[in-house]
C-alpha cells in the first residue's frame, strides 16, 4: 500500500478522504448472548449512545436461534460460546458478525471487549460501513484476537492479532 500512496495521487487523496471522514453517529446493533456476565450487559446498556441492543438471548434459547435473530435483525453477536466459531454449525457467509470473547469474569470480559473496539477501530468502521462485520468472525482476549474472515473470492482467512 506504501507504494500506491506514494505514487498515485489520486489513491492518496482517497486515502486522506476516508481517515478524514467522520461518519454519522448511527448506533452499532448488538445481539448479546445469554452468558455474558451481567455487569456486561449492564455496561453495554449505559452505552446506548454507541450501541443498540437488539436483542439479549433468554435462558434456555439455543444457539442456532440466536444466531438467526442476530442475522434477520442485522446485528453483531456478542457471546463466550466457542460453538460459533465453528463454521459448520454457523456458516462464516451467513455470520452478521460474532465476537466471541474469551473471560470467566465480568471484569475480563470487558477489558477484553474494552482493548478489542479501542485496537480494531471496529465502531467507526461500522459506522462508515453498516455491513462491514458481516462475514466476520472474531475470538478475543486479553492479548489480541483472531480474526476469521471471508473473502471475495470465497476463501476463508484466519490472522492472529497480539495487542
Amino acid at each position: 500500500m506504501k507504494s500506491q500512496f506514494e505514487n498515485n495521487p489520486e489513491f492518496k487523496k482517497f486515502l486522506e478522504d476516508w481517515l478524514s471522514w467522520t461518519p454519522p453517529k448511527s448506533k452499532i446493533r448488538i445481539f448479546l448472548d445469554k452468558n455474558l456476565p451481567i455487569e456486561v450487559i449492564e455496561e453495554f446498556k449505559e452505552l446506548k449512545d454507541i450501541f443498540k441492543i437488539t436483542g439479549i438471548a433468554s435462558k434456555g434459547e439455543d444457539d442456532r436461534s440466536i444466531f438467526n435473530k442476530a442475522r434477520k435483525l442485522k446485528a453483531l453477536i456478542i457471546t463466550r460460546d466457542l460453538e460459533f466459531w465453528d463454521d459448520k454449525k454457523f456458516p462464516i457467509k451467513d455470520s452478521p458478525g460474532t465476537i466471541i470473547v474469551k473471560g470467566n469474569n465480568s471484569e475480563r470480559v470487558n477489558r477484553s471487549l474494552g482493548l478489542f473496539f479501542e485496537n480494531l477501530d471496529i465502531i467507526d468502521a461500522i459506522r462508515k460501513i453498516p455491513d462491514w462485520a458481516t462475514s466476520t468472525k472474531w475470538k478475543i482476549s486479553l492479548s489480541g484476537y483472531i480474526q476469521k474472515i471471508l473473502t471475495r473470492e470465497s476463501n476463508v482467512e484466519i490472522e492472529k492479532v497480539k495487542y
